[in-house]
């Protein structure tokens, strides 16, 4: 800004933001018939727009023994719609809305039953150099008489905040227990081998580690699964996952491949732009077709980590493994444990509220 001759504010660089007010104005008429010719368009893939709905009904989470979804009125605190995990999820937004709730509503009951000047204090404003002298020592004065109303809110906030933490592990672990005995899962089935030595692609891993903990637990396990260390891998992992997932889509449900190129120039423009939004949203909708050959490649080169899953054909014979591996099982001249597969939270929240 500066000052003119009548001694008015004139504002410097106006030009500026005119011309990006323009391109702004330029950007969004620009967007706004892009949408709309993309709305127009026909739909020239009736199969995939099916194919796409039928994908997303199959996706919706559905009452049991129904297809009708579950009503907004639903308690998920207590409701298992989609596993332990989203309740446990919805109990800990619940925590913490309690945990503000109860300090806020215990300093306001601080500033209702003591003085309501703890609500003020610091906020009031001063007209003059006598009404800020008079202020700023009403202020401190007033603030060391009250000063016991904050340390103990302190105390107050520091404990209730550590039983909390404590009370809310406890449950959250119960709920995850409760849950794992009343309905069979995945987890009831599997327990955790680690410990082993980097197994290369080129050796049968799962039969090697199948055959030690038939002979470690005298009971033969329906499977064992290898955790694999593909981090320098993922790029064409994920390229051959799409590559198979293209192979089990229905014909026609990605459109014809034969489309003339566009020709016109508002037809390049929205090519373009279609383009620009579907990499920022990393969707590639051609890419190299990866051959049997790369992929045994990449699999003999390849090696395993220290951790593998050990499936079992009842929950009984899981729990006797487990007893029986208590003192460890020898793979390949190593000592490895064999652990049930359970969820540690309660664990890490008395380690964080301990430690941190």
């Amino acid at each position: 800004y500066s000052l003119t001759e009548e001694g008015e504010c004139e504002m410097q660089g106006l030009e500026f933001f005119i011309a990006a007010g323009v391109v702004l104005v330029i950007a969004t008429i620009l967007v706004i018939v892009w949408y709309v010719l993309i709305a127009m368009k026909p739909c020239v893939n009736p199969e995939g727009v099916q194919y796409g709905m039928e994908c997303r009904d199959r996706m919706r989470l559905a009452q049991s023994g129904s297809m009708e979804p579950y009503p907004l009125t639903t308690n998920l605190l207590s409701v298992n719609v989609a596993g332990p995990g989203t309740m446990a999820l919805f109990r800990y937004q619940f925590a913490l809305l309690v945990w503000a709730s109860t300090l806020l509503l215990v300093w306001l009951g601080f500033a209702a039953f003591v003085s309501s000047d703890l609500l003020i204090l610091g906020t009031k404003s001063a007209e003059s150099p006598q009404m800020l002298c008079a202020v700023v020592a009403w202020g401190h004065h007033r603030q060391m008489e009250l000063v016991w109303t904050k340390v103990s809110w302190l105390a107050f906030a520091y404990i209730f905040s550590f039983g909390g933490a404590i009370f809310y592990g406890i449950q959250q672990t119960k709920l995850f227990k409760s849950v794992h005995v009343e309905h069979a899962t995945m987890e009831s089935f599997a327990a955790k081998l680690e410990g082993f030595d980097p197994i290369s692609g080129r050796e049968p891993a799962e039969e090697m580690l199948k055959e030690a903990m038939t002979a470690a637990i005298g009971c033969e396990p329906v499977g064992v699964s290898v955790a694999w260390d593909y981090a320098t891998e993922r790029h064409m992992v994920d390229t051959i996952l799409e590559q198979e997932a293209e192979v089990e889509t229905p014909q026609g449900a990605h459109g014809s491949s034969d489309e003339n190129p566009p020709s016109r120039l508002l037809d390049k423009a929205e090519l373009w732009a279609t383009d620009l939004v579907l990499n920022a949203w990393h969707v590639h909708l051609g890419h190299h077709e990866v051959h049997a050959s790369e992929i045994n490649s990449m699999l003999h080169g390849m090696s395993s980590t220290s951790i593998a899953f050990v499936i079992f054909a009842s929950q009984e014979t899981r729990q006797q493994a487990i007893i029986a591996a208590r003192d460890g099982i020898t793979v390949r001249g190593r000592r490895c444990s064999l652990t049930q597969c359970c969820w540690k939270a309660w664990f890490l929240m008395l380690a964080y509220v301990l430690f941190c």
